[in-house]
């Protein structure tokens, strides 16, 4: 799931700095532990 945060990310990227990987897996780990502390 891309979120917002995923677009600001990806914007920066773009603008030249480097965002590792890890970036965008910590960001979707911590999007699959909300969604899992919301059910």
């Amino acid at each position: 799931m891309k979120t917002l945060a995923h677009e600001f990310l990806d914007i920066e990227r773009e603008r030249g700095f480097e965002i590792p990987q890890g970036c965008y897996d910590t960001l979707d780990d911590l999007l699959e532990k909300a969604k899992e502390m919301e059910l």
